[in-house]
């Protein structure tokens, strides 16, 4: 099967998570034995600097075919006006350089509708949409534009199951769930802090974007309340963003900067360290489209606390975590000090076992494949 997999950029050691699950993807699809293309069509800002214009390049062999535009945050309908010639572009080269395609597989609601405008129902057109807009509050006008996307398109696909119904619920549409891939090859259990001595401080980690959405500075505040009750505790926060700063405040003010370690922004081999260096992940996202950050470390054998925001409620279960309320912070302290006397029994082996084998490359390809095969009759 010949697959286009239109994507909003590649992973590069400059931003290891720009279009990401839309590339593991793509490997995946290839390692079964299918032909697969990137079009990768990057309107990020001039500050994100980067050849322009077109090129051709082979990446960890997948054949990627590119348009980098110097766009930013323009308002979305000129973002669209600006996107589809660009696409309508690159499907050309594509098309003219490695035949025609029997499906074009597009991700996000953006770059899939500048894809819909570009194929103008010539090819079967499936979408995957991960974008967190589908669970804020979206306006009439969006839902009326997207919903027409989503109805236009051959499958339509969320990423878990709880985002799958909304999108059902707000568009009148019917989802199929297939989860996002984790690279569970470099996800794995290691030695784990504190391993068993009590001397050594029970370590926290967060790995996130420091978003309003993410709400780290929840886990922070939460996590003083340990400190002030003389718990040998360290928390690790990996990422960075808007909110770097306040939490850095935050930490200050509360008087816990000896306890608390921010790593910013890493690549994923030094997330995969940091986490096996950690006893518990903990994150208290506001809304979440699938949870990957929590994915990976219960493959990492790290029990966590997650939220009831979307995508946890599909994989955490009473085995690997706990799931808490959002912006509670009694249920959070009190997951925290569970999870400081009990992290040690939960079953790291058998947690990573299932997880990984949920969410592997060949599972998922194996699943995406049995979609396209439904709507190629």
């Amino acid at each position: 099967m010949k697959i286009f997999i239109v994507s909003r950029g590649v992973p590069s050691k400059k931003n290891v998570t720009l279009g990401i699950f839309e590339f593991d993807q793509a490997k995946a699809l290839s390692e079964a034995g299918h032909d697969v293309v990137v079009l990768s069509i990057d309107l990020r800002s001039i500050r994100r600097k980067r050849s322009w214009g077109m090129r051709s390049y082979v990446q960890e062999g997948i054949r990627v075919e590119e348009m980098n535009l110097p766009i930013g945050a323009v308002p979305k309908s000129l973002l669209i006006k600006i996107g589809t010639p660009a696409l309508k572009k690159l499907l050309k080269v594509a098309i003219s350089k490695y035949g025609e395609p029997d499906i074009v597989h597009s991700h996000f609601y953006d770059i899939s509708y500048m894809t819909k405008n570009a194929l103008a129902g010539r090819y079967k057109h499936v979408i995957t949409e991960h974008s967190s807009l589908i669970n804020s509050e979206i306006s009439a006008g969006q839902i009326r534009k997207y919903g027409s996307m989503y109805a236009k398109a051959d499958l339509v696909i969320g990423v878990s199951g709880a985002f799958c119904r909304r999108m059902d619920s707000l568009f009148g549409i019917n989802t199929i769930c297939i989860n996002n891939i984790v690279d569970t090859d470099i996800f794995k259990i290691k030695s784990h802090g504190r391993e068993g001595d009590s001397s050594k401080p029970f370590k926290f980690i967060t790995v996130a974007n420091l978003t309003a959405n993410k709400n780290v500075e929840l886990v922070v505040e939460g996590f003083s309340n340990l400190v002030k009750e003389g718990k040998n505790v360290e928390l690790i926060i990996v990422g960075d963003g808007k909110r770097r700063a306040y939490i850095e405040s935050r930490v200050e003010k509360l008087g816990i900067g000896k306890q608390v370690k921010m790593l910013g922004k890493v690549d994923r081999e030094k997330i995969c360290r940091s986490l096996s260096m950690a006893d518990c992940f903990v994150l208290t996202s506001n809304s979440e489209t699938f949870g990957l950050a929590y994915i990976e470390a219960i493959a990492s054998g790290l029990p966590v606390i997650a939220t009831k925001c979307g995508g946890p409620e599909d994989f955490v279960t009473e085995e690997n975590g706990l799931l808490i309320s959002r912006n509670n912070m009694d249920e959070l302290v009190e997951s925290m000090i569970y999870m400081y006397d009990n992290a040690q029994n939960y079953d790291s082996e058998k947690m990573s076992n299932e997880i990984s084998h949920r969410f592997c490359a060949e599972n998922i390809a194996e699943k995406i494949i049995e979609a396209y095969k439904s709507i190629a009759k």
